[in-house]
């Protein structure tokens, strides 16, 4: 068998004017391991309370979360969790979360004294 070498050349570059996935598997280090201190702890809390982010949990963890409260609050969101949302006064809340009957800030305070 004669394989044209030209052949397998223009082949090669054929495939590599194939688009790439975008699609990257979310992982620990794309999750939270960027900026410094508050700001990746709250993407990984922002990505296991958000109950479509991927993890195959569902509400478990926003559920986990909600029962540490008083009262009784509703797990559905009515959109993703926000992370450094910025205030009218110009400062910024970590996590943001919004329900159709509540919203809550959430504020991490990492080696705070």
């Amino acid at each position: 068998m004669h394989v044209d070498l030209s052949e397998l050349k223009a082949l090669l570059a054929q495939l590599k004017s194939l688009p790439q996935p975008n699609k990257t598997e979310l992982n620990l280090f794309s999750i939270g391991a960027q900026g410094h201190y508050e700001n990746p702890i709250s993407d990984l809390l922002a990505f296991f309370i958000d109950p479509d982010a991927g993890h195959n949990l569902s509400t478990l963890m926003l559920e986990a979360f909600m029962e540490c409260l008083p009262g009784t609050h509703g797990v559905a969101l009515s959109s993703q969790p926000s992370c450094e949302v910025m205030t009218i006064t110009g400062s910024r809340i970590d996590i943001l979360l919004e329900s159709e009957e509540w919203v809550m800030a959430l504020e991490n305070k990492i080696w705070h004294h």
